[in-house]
């Protein structure tokens, strides 16, 4: 089951833009090394758990894209692919509300 078909990333660590679409049930990342598929999994790891690695909370000041010129901003979306049947926990019912597809 297909759960995620869209990440967007801005400015976080080596990222300062990228949109990953068409995402399938099975994603490989492959590139060479420094090109940013540790950080991919890193910003996906603070979207859901607010930590860039275990123990270890996203930090604006040490996480965000370097060459930015403007203010100090990391973003994170995803598009999320839903069965109808999905119903999100008591507890999240305010995330729900948001822009969530």
């Amino acid at each position: 089951m297909k759960l995620i078909s869209k990440i967007e990333i801005w400015g976080f660590r080596s990222i300062y833009h990228a949109v990953l679409d068409g995402i399938g049930n099975f994603t490989a990342l492959a590139g060479l090394n420094n090109s940013g598929k540790s950080n991919l999994l890193r910003a996906l790891n603070a979207f859901f758990s607010g930590e860039t690695d275990i123990g270890q909370p996203i930090n604006i000041y040490n996480d965000f894209y370097r060459y930015q010129t403007r203010k100090k901003e990391i973003w994170v979306g995803i598009t999320f692919n839903l069965p109808q049947q999905f119903n999100f926990r008591k507890d999240l019912e305010p995330v729900t509300n948001q822009n969530i597809k």
